[in-house]
């Protein structure tokens, strides 16, 4: 398995184990890493959707925070804020939602997504309408910068697939992500500005743009001067899980021969991280038991940890979502039920990401 720009430390101690024992040597009893080589406290975090109900936010703050997750990812849905136009801003669940946050020290990745009414092409319906005018959409991203200062701010969520961008395109969606980086930078240079996260898929035109082929689309365009880091979904399956497969979502980030790694390597961007912005599982009726979806967490949370390119790994998602039509596997992917009962993910986050947090392990 090659790790291009991301050798797990991992890795790196098993081999110096190995040289000591075929040496002869007797091999010292292991120690934990030291402080240097710890990966940060914020390297962690959840996703929910906070504008569905804001009176959840501060329980799950209680659960969260004593887990060690430092960021909830959330959409900021355009179509909600600006609903009734141009010239008018609804903000009210948001307001609530980052005083809450900022006020347990829990970091908002806020994802910039939908397209209102009246913003989008002739022509074109639904929720995966992109903006007709990139500037249109850099005014609102601008003035969310500018009521909350300091954010990190992920423009767009999964626009390589159709159900969240019609015909998806990777150089239309580089005018918005340039448009977009501009107008926060201008307002507030502090902000961070992440790319969208992708969807694992394979490319099927005018549907579906696998996120290897997309991210490389971006970077022809022109991205890598428009975002601080890129965004990334590496979901795989959990029987895939820390083997290579050339589809999956996670070896695609750095152990495939063109990876998000080779391209941002390639582009210059070698400093930049991979912000992992949703991996979870489903805890839905023939893919995982609420064990095995634990154990693939507590797997991933370990993994992210020994990569050089890691910036933070968002779990999705915090809650099952209540579908009176019936759920479907993406309705289950919470940590907690539908009914706040916590499945043994939470349990198995709250134990394991102190233990990397500190340089041991004891799973």
């Amino acid at each position: 398995m090659r790790y291009r720009g991301g050798t797990p430390r991992s890795l790196l101690v098993l081999l110096s184990l190995a040289a000591l024992f075929l040496g002869g040597c007797t091999v010292p009893a292991a120690t934990p890493p030291g402080p240097e080589e710890r990966p940060p406290p914020d390297l962690y975090g959840i996703h929910e959707d906070i504008h569905y109900d804001q009176y959840k936010i501060a329980p799950m703050l209680d659960r969260i925070v004593p887990a060690g997750l430092r960021w909830v990812r959330f959409q900021m849905l355009w179509t909600g804020v600006q609903s009734g136009g141009p010239d008018q801003y609804g903000w009210g669940v948001y307001d609530t939602a980052f005083a809450q946050l900022h006020s347990r020290g829990v970091r908002p990745l806020a994802v910039l997504n939908g397209t209102p009414t009246w913003a989008r092409p002739a022509g074109c319906t639904g929720d995966s309408c992109p903006p007709r005018d990139p500037a249109e959409f850099a005014r609102f991203a601008a003035t969310a910068a500018q009521r909350y200062p300091g954010t990190t701010w992920e423009i767009w969520n999964e626009p390589n697939i159709q159900s969240a961008w019609a015909s998806p395109d990777p150089a239309k969606y580089t005018e918005l992500l340039k448009a977009a980086y501009a107008a926060i930078k201008k307002t507030d240079p502090s902000a961070t500005v992440i790319s969208a996260g992708l969807s694992p898929t394979g490319t099927v035109e005018g549907k579906v743009v696998s996120p290897i082929e997309y991210l490389s689309g971006m970077y022809d365009a022109g991205a890598g001067r428009y975002l601080d880091g890129v965004g990334w979904h590496p979901y795989t399956f959990r029987s895939d899980f820390g083997r290579y497969k050339p589809d999956s979502g996670w070896s695609q980030m750095a152990d495939t021969p063109v990876s998000a790694r080779s391209i941002m390597i390639d582009h210059g961007d070698a400093a930049k991280k991979i912000w992992a912005t949703e991996f979870g599982d489903s805890t839905s009726p023939g893919n995982s038991t609420e064990d095995q979806q634990a154990d693939l967490i507590a797997r991933a949370i370990h993994a992210w940890a020994g990569y050089d390119f890691a910036g933070p790994l968002i779990i999705y998602n915090y809650q099952d979502r209540q579908n009176d039509a019936g759920r479907t596997k993406s309705d289950l992917y919470g940590i907690t039920r539908s009914d706040d009962s916590p499945k043994p993910a939470l349990g198995v986050i709250t134990e394991t990401i102190p233990e990397v947090l500190r340089g041991t392990r004891s799973r």
